[in-house]
């Protein structure tokens, strides 16, 4: 029997992705990256869930998830608290060219300021 896989690359490989780094894995390096490098995979960065929202994704992180190479699978990453919001953006992130979602539910960054790091 032939197991049927829904990732973006071969089931049993190990593939090579450029995973999701907040501040770093933008258009541009990812851009770089297929280039250069030619993951099986790339990732974006956090992409914010705006709550109760018409539009749950800003026009700016809308331009950042587009797909650049219908070659190498974009996982589109989204943070947010509200399922319809959510629901709402990963169709926007399906439109924009993204192969998988990855919900963030664990990743603390940018949630809770120490005393150290308040303004």
């Amino acid at each position: 029997m032939t197991e049927k896989s829904n990732l973006p690359w071969k089931t049993g490989t190990t593939p090579l992705m450029l995973a999701p780094m907040q501040g770093l894995t933008n258009r541009a390096l990812r851009a770089l990256f297929i280039e250069k490098v030619r993951p099986d995979v790339v990732f974006t960065e956090f992409v914010r869930v705006r709550p109760k929202s018409r539009k749950p994704l800003s026009a700016t992180d809308r331009m950042e998830i587009a797909s650049q190479d219908g070659q190498v699978p974009l996982v589109v990453q989204l943070i947010g608290r509200e399922t319809e919001g959510l629901v709402a953006a990963a169709e926007v992130a399906q439109e924009a060219g993204a192969v998988h979602l990855n919900i963030n539910m664990g990743c603390p960054y940018g949630r809770r300021r120490g005393p150290a790091q308040r303004p």
